[in-house]
């Protein structure tokens, strides 16, 4: 069984001078004068990692970042075609090795083992992962309530609002059966492989959002001991010797591909379609 934990969390004083995004790092290198100078790409942009600690005390110091001890929070993402909401939250690197997070992606041992270097110098968990589990009713009515308080932090960037909102998620309802890997196979195999080579326990910066807003069109899963069920379901498909399209739905197994029919499939959610596969699959 999974629980989510509570975080000391630093947020931004002033989040829309000192935010970025991530993919617009080239851009920032070569228009840093467009920045503010509190902006965290400002911090991080340095190949010295001791001096990424000291930028960031110096941030600290000058109140650039507040705070919030022992925190969960509600974040919401919202832009003219998309809305995300999600827990952001602690996940225990003690439960990563276990089999009831899984993830859909291969890592690169190079960049897991850079990460890792990064993590035990800097110390900076500045981008959550996002995992996806089955959100219970007690859970979404904890989260309804948390959505009529008012937010300690409302901006907007880029044309995208962010509402951040402090969760008190009570312990008779904190608990989870599974949580799948969306994005962030990378940070989770680092913070794991840290873990384990300091022999201590860390929390990983986590963005838990509902698997039933997730669609099975964009993401690839893996499982391990597929049931009878499901292989038998595997060898009613088509068959291809070629990789198919990665665009389409497909499986993976004994170096053979099979076809899913898109018309059996649609847009199903990724909750639907464990179910309707009895597993989840391997599809790259």
């Amino acid at each position: 069984m999974l629980k989510v934990n509570r975080l000391n969390i630093f947020l931004p004083t002033y989040p829309q001078n000192q935010v970025f995004d991530s993919r617009d790092i080239a851009y920032h290198k070569s228009n840093q004068n467009k920045l503010k100078s509190d902006n965290f790409f400002n911090i991080i942009h340095n190949k010295n990692l001791f001096k990424i600690i000291l930028n960031w005390k110096s941030a600290c110091d000058n109140n650039e970042y507040k705070k919030y001890p022992n925190k969960t929070f509600l974040l919401d993402i919202k832009s003219d075609k998309s809305f995300f909401r999600g827990i952001l939250c602690g996940v225990s690197s003690n439960m990563l090795d276990k089999q009831i997070v899984s993830p859909h992606e291969e890592v690169f041992e190079k960049r897991v083992e850079k990460l890792k270097t990064y993590l035990a110098n800097v110390k900076i968990q500045a981008e959550p992962v996002v995992f996806a589990t089955n959100f219970s009713k007690e859970i979404n009515a904890n989260i309804e309530e948390t959505v009529a308080k008012k937010p300690i932090k409302d901006f907007t960037y880029n044309n995208i609002s962010y509402s951040i909102r402090e969760l008190d998620i009570k312990d008779s309802i904190n608990h989870f059966n599974r949580f799948y890997i969306v994005d962030g196979h990378h940070r989770t195999s680092s913070l794991k492989l840290f873990s384990n080579s300091s022999n201590e326990e860390f929390q990983l910066l986590t963005f838990l959002t509902d698997i039933n807003d997730i669609e099975s069109d964009k993401f690839s899963w893996k499982t391990t001991n597929p049931s009878k069920n499901l292989i038998n379901s595997i060898n009613k498909l088509s068959k291809s010797f070629h990789k198919p399209d990665p665009q389409k739905f497909w499986i993976n197994y004994k170096q053979e591909y099979y076809l899913i029919d898109e018309f059996h499939i649609g847009k199903m959610t990724i909750n639907n379609f464990e179910k309707n596969f009895e597993t989840i699959v391997l599809v790259f």
